[in-house]
């Protein structure tokens, strides 16, 4: 991040370049120092001016966000998220999560399935993720964040699985009753 350059122009001598790595160092000690004093002197910054370098905004862009479920385990279970794109530029990158930082893309086939369709008319994504029969180990906290070049979205659901429920007789001894 710091590159050196002798400041003169004429062939490379030992001495020069010692002065020139002081002369930097000195640089950027002040420029390091003088960013700390701005950043103190400022007690916060108006709601419309951003820091450079700071995180996109966070913006409303889900018109339809995933719900939290409770699934039969063995079952398959939907998410449906809308994104609309009428303020967007380019088409927006939709992420599903599991946990805090697991990447279902990377874990896509016969369990986890995507789907995306774009409505022309109304210029709104429309993102699903399937869980194909569902198991114990799918229940959880999961995220998905849709983001574009300047604005992303982020929103959080829960799965609850829970176990198959066998019908039980009423009357025990009719199940062993021969017809």
């Amino acid at each position: 991040f710091l590159t050196l350059v002798p400041f003169s122009r004429q062939p490379f001598h030992p001495i020069d370049w010692s002065i020139d790595i002081a002369f930097y160092l000195l640089l950027y000690a002040y420029k390091l120092s003088f960013s700390i004093e701005l950043l103190s002197d400022s007690e916060e910054l108006p709601d419309d001016e951003t820091v450079p370098g700071g995180q996109s905004e966070l913006t409303g862009l889900f018109v339809e966000r995933p719900e939290s479920t409770t699934v039969i385990k063995g079952k398959n279970v939907t998410f449906v998220a809308k994104v609309d794109s009428s303020d967007l530029l380019r088409k927006p990158n939709m992420k599903w999560l599991k946990g805090k930082w697991l990447d279902l893309g990377s874990k896509a086939g016969k369990h986890v399935q995507f789907k995306e369709a774009y409505d022309r008319n109304s210029k709104v994504y429309t993102y699903e993720m399937s869980i194909i029969k569902v198991v114990e180990g799918d229940a959880g906290g999961y995220r998905c964040e849709v983001t574009s070049k300047d604005k992303c979205d982020s929103c959080t659901f829960e799965v609850t699985v829970e176990a198959v429920q066998e019908e039980q007789p009423a009357n025990i001894l009719d199940a062993f009753k021969r017809s």
